[in-house]
C-alpha cells in the first residue's frame, strides 16, 4: 500500500506507474523489462529487501540502465535512528 502511494503521488497519473505488483506476467524478464521501461526506480526499503532476490535483481537492473533511484522507507521502519 505504501508503495502504492509513493508511486502514485510521484508520478501523478496511475497510468504512469509499473508495479511488479500489479504485473500479469511475473517473470524475471518481464520484471528486468519493466526497469528498463521505467524513467525512475523507487526501491521501498523494508526488512526484508536485501534479502529478497526479487528486491535486489530489480536494484541491480536500474544500475545496468543508468535509471535513478530513489530510496524511501515505510512509516516504522526501523532505520537505525
Amino acid at each position: 500500500a505504501e508503495a502504492t502511494k509513493l508511486a502514485y503521488t510521484y508520478s501523478g497519473k496511475a497510468g504512469d506507474v509499473w508495479w511488479d505488483g500489479n504485473m500479469k506476467d511475473k517473470s524475471v524478464d518481464a520484471m528486468e523489462e519493466g526497469i528498463r521501461n521505467s524513467d525512475v526506480v523507487i526501491c521501498l526499503l523494508s526488512d526484508g529487501y536485501f534479502t529478497s532476490e526479487y528486491c535486489r535483481n530489480e536494484l541491480e537492473w536500474a544500475r545496468t540502465y543508468e535509471k535513478p533511484v530513489v530510496t524511501a522507507y515505510a512509516p516504522k521502519f526501523n532505520v537505525g535512528a
